[in-house]
């Protein structure tokens, strides 16, 4: 009997160690989150993002505010998805209540952007941004909710060698790799791939001599060995 009683209190302890452990990976797992979507556009080129919620606990209003960069992208709109259809859009800003709490997860609404032209290449970020001091998100019992926010972005493409994609390859375009070069423009993974002209995965020295002898007329190529 003595022994049965051992084994049991034995296993409670066990369990009640673990508690800690499950409650922490669950909650890790189920962070609410408000996700935007990502695309890959070239100059003039139309793009939409979806921006989405998971793991939802449950809100019954939201105000938020859509950030970009606005010498790089034309902002064209959101488009609402049908479940928040009475969700009111005022430029940037994205404003919806209900009279009870809503538990849905998937796509609340599409962002539109236009790529200016003649814009560098390279990554530029999309997010969705909110304030809960000033109402951001909210549930029915009239409680903040606090969302994680997974930002978006549109890689800006361009021919390579066409670093400030005008649609000419030309000395403005040694410019932008010498300012590289000596730090002036921080190159991301986009812009690094189209400053590559001698590619070795790198912004060097080298690619501003293939793309001297190439404005020059030298018959040679870009991005090739």
């Amino acid at each position: 009997m003595k022994n049965n009683t051992i084994k049991i209190l034995t296993l409670i302890l066990s369990f009640l160690l673990l508690l800690p452990c499950i409650f922490v990976h669950a909650n890790g797992t189920l962070t609410p989150t408000i996700a935007v979507d990502t695309a890959e556009a070239v100059c003039g080129q139309t793009v939409e993002l979806e921006v989405s919620l998971q793991n939802n606990p449950g809100i019954a209003s939201f105000a938020l505010d859509v950030g970009y960069d606005a010498t790089k992208l034309i902002y064209n709109g959101a488009t609402v998805n049908e479940s928040f259809s009475s969700a009111a859009v005022n430029e940037n800003f994205i404003f919806w209540y209900d009279w009870a709490d809503s538990y849905y997860n998937g796509v609340v609404f599409t962002l539109s952007f236009t790529v200016k032209d003649a814009v560098l290449s390279g990554r530029t970020q999309i997010s969705v941004n909110y304030d809960n001091e000033t109402g951001g998100i909210i549930n029915f019992g009239e409680e903040n909710v606090d969302f994680a926010i997974s930002s978006g972005y549109i890689d800006i493409l361009s021919e390579i060698g066409d670093p400030n994609n005008d649609k000419k390859i030309n000395s403005e375009d040694l410019v932008v790799l010498n300012q590289i070069l000596f730090g002036n423009i921080l190159a991301d993974d986009v812009l690094t791939a189209v400053c590559d002209v001698k590619p070795d995965m790198e912004i060097n020295i080298l690619d501003l001599i293939r793309l001297k002898r190439y404005i020059c007329g030298d018959n040679i190529s870009l991005g090739n060995v």
